[in-house]
């Protein structure tokens, strides 16, 4: 196999063999930080969420500068069942984000709702990026998917 490509994983990589040898088509959907309805209880705006109805302080690793794309989960269920109806031909990976991106420290604000909640600095995750921003014009292009909801939009729901 070829080296990866930047930002390119294993599973996309041998996704894109596959095609070339077989005559698959291969798409490949990367998602930038879901939230929404059901969403992971260790994730941030959950995890914030829940220490704020429990009277504790809010746990944020580093300084809370660090920004997140932040994609609702309505918009990921869309882009998904477009995907399912690409015609290909080839293989193409997609990103699946909104083009914006919040500071930690603005998604604590959009569920604190204006409280002041106590807050606890740690320090930052070794494996933690600055910065994360979806280019999604491919998406657009290829499977006729733009998100529709965008961060605080639907943090109530």
């Amino acid at each position: 196999m070829q080296p990866l490509r930047p930002h390119q994983t294993h599973g996309e990589q041998w996704g894109r063999l596959y095609s070339r040898l077989h005559g698959l088509r291969f798409l490949a959907l990367r998602f930038f930080s879901v939230w929404g309805p059901g969403q992971r209880p260790d994730l941030a705006l959950e995890a914030f969420r829940r220490r704020i109805e429990a009277g504790q302080p809010v746990i944020i690793n580093g300084d809370g500068t660090q920004r997140r794309d932040l994609t609702h989960v309505a918009d990921v269920a869309r882009a998904i069942e477009l995907a399912l109806r690409w015609p290909g031909p080839g293989s193409t990976v997609l990103n699946v984000g909104t083009g914006r991106n919040h500071s930690v420290m603005d998604m604590l604000a959009a569920v604190s709702e204006g409280a002041a909640p106590m807050v606890e600095h740690q320090a930052a995750h070794p494996a933690d990026v600055p910065e994360t921003l979806a280019s999604i014009t491919a998406a657009w292009v290829q499977i006729g998917w733009k998100p529709r909801i965008f961060f605080p939009d639907g943090v109530d729901s």
